[in-house]
């Protein structure tokens, strides 16, 4: 409540694994978000795999802010 957003992002082919060793240094300042892209991480492999494109990739994104009622979010990714 009331603080700004951090939405973590992977880089292809990741799973995360890096964010454990920076969300201590963020978590007391920013909301933290983690999300993984479509067919990444945690995500089931899509039926389509046209789907998975840059521009989905933005809508999924700003779809997780929406969805989390953030209003300001810094993006940070690898």
């Amino acid at each position: 409540q009331g603080k700004e957003t951090l939405l973590l992002v992977d880089g292809i082919a990741t799973m995360g694994f890096i964010w454990k060793y920076i969300i201590p240094y963020f978590q007391d300042r920013y909301t933290i978000l983690h999300m993984n892209y479509r067919g990444h991480g945690n995500t089931p492999e899509p039926e389509d795999c046209s789907t998975v494109t840059v521009e989905n990739s933005v809508k999924d994104l700003h779809e997780v802010v929406v969805d989390a009622k953030a209003d300001k979010v810094i993006l940070l990714g690898h």
